[in-house]
């Protein structure tokens, strides 16, 4: 809800291109210091970095994802910093190293935002399509207004 005010706001909407390409250029920073600088190397967080350059350069909602990246990267940070949560040395499958948290994770949200937009439907669909009492619960009586 956060991103979405702040991408929302006149404030976002006045100085557009500024916001978009500023949070470009701090993520694009902080993936770079990730790859080349940090003591614990970020490579996940340069390929959700490039994510996120897709959603804020090609996306329906650019200015949206920019606020997600203001707010969850100020989450994580906090998070982390604070000792409430620690991400893995290495992402998913244990190949790939990533920094604590990923430079680039707000990208990976906006990909996780954008997969569940689009398969929402699907699964909508699917779930229409199960027996009654798998899915759907059975019809509600209707009330008596006469009482």
């Amino acid at each position: 809800r956060a991103a979405l005010c702040i991408g929302r706001s006149v404030l976002a909407e006045r100085y557009r291109k500024q916001f978009i390409y500023g949070v470009l250029v701090v993520c694009g920073a902080w993936a770079f210091w990730g790859l080349a600088l940090a003591p614990r190397r970020d490579v996940l967080g340069a390929i959700m970095y490039l994510f996120l350059v897709r959603f804020l350069l090609v996306g329906r909602q650019p200015l949206v994802y920019a606020g997600a990246f203001v707010v969850t990267s100020y989450l994580e940070l906090v998070g982390t910093n604070l000792g409430a949560w620690t991400w893995a040395v290495h992402g998913p499958g244990g190949i790939i190293p990533q920094g604590n948290p990923p430079s680039g994770i707000p990208g990976g949200y906006c990909f996780l935002d954008a997969a569940g937009l689009a398969l929402a439907p699907l699964l909508l669909l699917g779930f229409d399509r199960l027996p009654r009492g798998l899915w759907r619960s059975p019809p509600r009586p209707a009330l008596d207004e006469s009482v």
